[in-house]
């Protein structure tokens, strides 16, 4: 047994030291990758170079940017050289703060242009195009700052292009100049930065004109559907309203007839009794009938007032009636010609 174990402590102490040899070996290789991995070449510390010069030429036409008083300025981040002499072929890197956190809008870290014509019109940022604009026309068409990328007003990691192409391989010159000018869009806040309008060809011309039509046509179909809610709004209030004046107007017109026909009807009666008295001084044949006359008389006139009720005869008409036939009662005594007829 024993004899067993030192030949499994010593099988244990091989395993042990190959395997620390296999990471030993796995280590140096991947110090060895990463040397390869690592640009020293002076290439690559003129790219460094590059990127530091180029934020500084974009904080040049930043300043000059927010000398105007837009709205929101800007400001770009500054980029440092940093060299280690102590490693082979002493690297250059290029760094810079970080940015973290989000805008007034809750938008992270976003990209608004490029230097190949991209314009991010989803988000709806006006300050990033106004300004690379705004970089042309200040720098007279040498420089247009492009693909401006941070977090808010905070951009970092920009690309200038030149009419020369002195800033690197991202320096597209005056063909990325032509390819943001077709995605731009002028707008009032371009009016008032001072930025005339760009020399566009017919082509496009005309479908800058479609992307304002359509504009405009968004814009108006928001006031519309505002409005018409508004006026539903408005239509459902005044509806509640007339329907209580109505209410209440239909209410005192009821009351107002009914008072109306009850007075009526009294000095219909009075007149009737008052005739009736004064007939009865006559003969008998004429007092028979002027009876019957005024019976006729009553039993039209109560027929009217029935017949008014029922089927909403306007009171005017009712009244003039009356008038007309109390007027007829209050001459003298009918004959028989009047009588008949």
């Amino acid at each position: 047994n024993s004899n067993n174990s030192n030949s499994n402590n010593s099988n244990s102490n091989n395993s042990n030291s190959e395997n620390n040899n296999s990471e030993n070996n796995n280590n140096n290789e991947t110090t060895i990758n990463l040397e390869h991995m690592m640009d020293t070449s002076e290439t690559a510390k003129e790219a460094v170079y590059n990127d530091i010069l180029v934020l500084q030429e974009a904080s040049k036409w930043a300043l000059r940017f927010n000398r105007r008083d837009p709205p929101k300025e800007i400001l770009f981040l500054q980029a440092f050289a940093v060299e280690f002499p102590d490693r082979p072929d002493s690297p250059l890197f290029a760094t810079e703060r970080y940015i973290s956190g989000k805008d007034s809008h809750g938008m992270g870290f976003h990209k608004h242009n490029t230097n190949s014509g991209f314009v991010d019109e989803l988000q709806g940022r006006n300050t990033p195009q106004i300004f690379s604009a705004h970089s042309f026309y200040s720098s007279r068409g040498k420089r247009l700052v492009a693909d401006i990328q941070g977090v808010g007003d905070l951009y970092t990691d920009p690309q200038v292009l030149s009419c020369d192409y002195r800033f690197g391989d991202g320096d597209l010159g005056p063909r990325g100049m032509a390819l943001f000018f077709h995605s731009f869009r002028h707008s009032k806040f371009a009016d008032s930065m001072g930025l005339p309008l760009f020399p566009l060809s017919k082509h496009e011309r005309e479908e800058q004109m479609k992307l304002d039509h359509n504009e405009e046509n968004e814009h108006d179909n928001k006031y519309c559907q505002q409005e018409m809610h508004d006026q539903e709004d408005e239509n459902m209030l005044y509806l509640h309203l007339d329907d209580h004046r109505r209410s209440r107007t239909l209410l005192g017109s009821f009351q107002l007839e009914n008072s109306l026909l009850l007075s009526h009807k009294q000095n219909l009666f009075r007149t009737i009794n008052t005739n009736t008295c004064g007939n009865h001084e006559h003969t008998n044949n004429n007092k028979n009938k002027n009876s019957s006359s005024s019976s006729s008389y009553l039993n039209i006139l109560r027929s009217n007032i029935s017949k008014s009720i029922s089927k909403s005869i306007s009171i005017l008409s009712l009244r003039n009636s009356i008038d007309v036939m109390t007027h007829n009662n209050s001459k003298s005594p009918p004959s028989s010609s009047s009588s008949s007829s």
